[in-house]
C-alpha cells in the first residue's frame, strides 16, 4: 500500500507538473488556492490513514505521515528538478523512486 500511495504521488507530480508546483511549491494566493489546498491536505489524509492502518498503536501517527510525506515530496522535487544526476547510483524512474520511498518509511514503521 505505501509503494502505491508513494508512485501515485510520483505519477501525479510527473503528469501534472504545473498543478503540483502550485499545490505544493508556489504559495499562490489566487481563487483557486483553497481548492488547491483543500485537494493538497486530502492527499496528506490519505498517507496518514494507510500510516495508521499499518502502526495502530502507535501515537505519534501524525509525525510519522509528515516523514513519509517528506520523504516521497523530497523525491518529486528531485525529480521534477532534474536534481537525480548521475552521481546518485540508483534508479531514477517512478517505480524505483516509489521503492525507496516505500522503504524509508517502512522503516520509519518498523
Amino acid at each position: 500500500p505505501l509503494r502505491d500511495l508513494a508512485r501515485a504521488y510520483l505519477e501525479f507530480a510527473a503528469q501534472h507538473r504545473g498543478l503540483y508546483r502550485i499545490m505544493f511549491v508556489s504559495g499562490a494566493e489566487h481563487d483557486a488556492a483553497h481548492t488547491l489546498r483543500e485537494a493538497a491536505d486530502a492527499a496528506y489524509c490519505v498517507l496518514r490513514a494507510a500510516i495508521a492502518s499499518q502502526s495502530p498503536a502507535a501515537t505519534d501517527i501524525d509525525r510519522r505521515a509528515l516523514g513519509a510525506w517528506g520523504i516521497v515530496h523530497g523525491l518529486a522535487l528531485l525529480k521534477l528538478g532534474g536534481k537525480l544526476s548521475s552521481n546518485v547510483r540508483t534508479p531514477h524512474d517512478l517505480s524505483s523512486l516509489a521503492a525507496i520511498a516505500a522503504d524509508h518509511v517502512a522503516g520509519m514503521l518498523g
